[in-house]
């Protein structure tokens, strides 16, 4: 079937345009049909672009993709799975556990002490326990260093047990102390603080 195209630009649908059949318009008619006002029945409406070509209509039955919700995600702070997983991955040791020392002891001797050393990260990490006696007379607080033990790699997810033998400095002054024993390792150093040790002379 010919067909004629007639812009449908100031009719009651604007952008759309009828195609008419030519047996409804004659030569005369083509060149002066500028508006379409009542379109014969059997003329069809096709939506058009300002340059008169058919604008692309898309089909009911067409699949639509998914919205990707990536760029939402991270906008609004979610962990994506990747971040989370690198989280994971990063070394974790925590001082968990230091047992107590004896309630006395002597300037040169010695006594046993263990520390246990947890890594909730998932992969192996090392840091340095440190060990101190703090108090005592002036200055007051002054820690007094007597012991560094480095811990060695402390696999992921698994926990380490240190049997660590102290030795009271023979020069320590007579007084009241306490242990303090600190780890070094990712993160903020951790330290605990044991009940008193009254130190006597050798």
């Amino acid at each position: 079937m010919d067909a004629f195209v007639v812009d449908g630009e100031g009719g009651e649908r604007p952008g759309v345009s009828a195609v008419w059949p030519s047996s409804e318009l004659t030569t005369a008619s083509r060149s002066s049909v500028t508006r379409m006002d009542s379109p014969p029945a059997n003329a069809i409406l096709v939506p058009m672009r300002e340059d008169f070509t058919p604008a692309r209509q898309k089909s009911p039955h067409a699949r639509t993709k998914p919205h990707d919700r990536s760029g939402i995600a991270a906008a609004a702070g979610v962990a994506t799975p990747v971040a989370a997983t690198a989280a994971k991955t990063k070394p974790d040791l925590e001082l968990t556990k230091v047992t107590q020392p004896p309630a006395s002891a002597k300037a040169g001797g010695t006594f046993i002490v263990k520390v246990k050393v947890n890594n909730r990260g998932e992969r192996a990490g090392k840091g340095l326990i440190k060990m101190a006696l703090q108090g005592g007379p002036k200055p007051y607080g002054l820690p007094r260093n007597i012991a560094r033990i480095k811990t060695g790699n402390v696999r992921g997810l698994t926990f380490k047990r240190y049997t660590i033998r102290l030795t009271v400095p023979l020069d320590q002054g007579k007084g009241s102390y306490r242990l303090r024993t600190c780890l070094k390792a990712t993160g903020a150093e951790q330290c605990r603080s044991s009940r008193r040790i009254a130190v006597s002379a050798a």
